[in-house]
């Protein structure tokens, strides 16, 4: 009898050990979930300074091309900011220079991108850009220099259409 006696108490101890391994793993959940929520909180104002950021060097190029236009949005996927540029006899290609926000997995690191479309496409060009920040303890104004670093090259390169001698043809 003693011997079955033993044999359900080690079997109990196995059910026990596991119920507070999962009670611990609903636990470290919770937590972690809190964790998540309260990064992703850090990262949408992070992420509104850093396109607001964006859109000043859009707005002063906007001011600086009668072709174009900025817009911003947010939405599941992080928040955007683009300058896009209407064909004109000067600048005959449509083109878009467009900055994203988002974050990693963990909503540990925010991802910067810039995207250049330059259609119909003549000439080589720079046409994406990344740039990482640590969430917690990352330098924003080293991110707000990066992003007008990505548009003054993109002036550049937008103003070589007018040298290239497939777009001149179209004109």
């Amino acid at each position: 009898m003693s011997e079955k006696h033993e044999l359900s108490k080690r079997i109990q101890e196995v059910l026990d050990a596991t119920d507070d391994r999962i009670e611990r793993m609903k636990s470290e959940a919770t937590q972690d979930s809190e964790e998540f929520r309260e990064r992703h909180e850090q990262f949408l104002g992070i992420a509104e300074q850093l396109i607001a950021e964006a859109g000043y060097p859009l707005k002063t190029v906007e001011s600086h091309f009668e072709n174009a236009t900025v817009m911003k949005s947010d939405d599941l996927e992080g928040f955007h900011a683009r300058c896009l540029f209407e064909h004109t006899p000067r600048f005959p290609a449509s083109v878009e220079l467009r900055f994203d926000i988002t974050y990693d997995e963990e909503v540990r690191k925010i991802i910067l991108t810039k995207t250049v479309r330059i259609l119909p496409v003549f000439m080589e060009y720079d046409r994406t850009g990344r740039f990482v920040l640590d969430l917690e303890s990352g330098d924003r104004g080293e991110a707000v220099r990066w992003i007008q670093d990505q548009v003054v090259s993109f002036v550049q390169t937008y103003l070589k259409i007018q040298f290239v001698k497939q777009y001149r043809a179209q004109v």
